[in-house]
């Protein structure tokens, strides 16, 4: 189920960004690639975080199409498909971070036509509504984290102070 879930996101993905026709081809593609198919079915890991992966950017996708105000929908799907995607996968916060690049050159772009002023408003603006997300990915995250205390969310940000 996951991996379907996975397709559909990758196709709605590629659709938001190249239109119907790379929609399609994206979700062909991902149909006849053997690594992602066949994961689908034996690795309990690797294919869930294939498919928080791309809910994730298909999230920054969306908040840079309504930038700089991200609806309240795609706030709260940043912050489950961040939450799912660290959660799975510590190595999920490099998916932030690569969205750092796309945010660099929006700004780039604003600020050589808008201004630095206008640009750091719009920026900050954005920024803030996502931020709205994290408490949201902290208890998605929470949840599906192996050392998470389901009675206890918060207790997982002690546990590194123990000795």
């Amino acid at each position: 189920f996951v991996g379907l879930v996975g397709m559909l996101v990758v196709w709605r993905t590629a659709r938001r960004i190249g239109g119907p026709v790379a929609g399609l081809v994206a979700l062909c593609l991902l149909l006849i690639c053997p690594l992602y198919y066949g994961h689908m079915f034996m690795n309990a890991k690797d294919a869930p975080f294939a498919v928080a992966v791309a809910t994730l950017i298909y999230a920054f996708v969306r908040a840079l199409n309504e930038y700089p105000l991200p609806s309240w929908r795609t706030v709260l799907l940043f912050g489950i498909a961040l939450g799912l995607t660290i959660g799975t996968r510590v190595l999920g916060v490099i998916a932030v971070a690569y969205s750092g690049f796309a945010i660099a050159l929006l700004v780039t772009l604003e600020w050589r036509s808008l201004g630095l002023r206008q640009t750091a408003l719009r920026l900050g603006q954005c920024l803030g509504l996502m931020a709205l997300g994290l408490p949201l990915a902290y208890l998605v995250l929470g949840i599906i984290w192996p050392w998470a205390w389901p009675a206890e969310p918060l207790g997982m940000l002690r546990l590194p102070l123990r000795t």
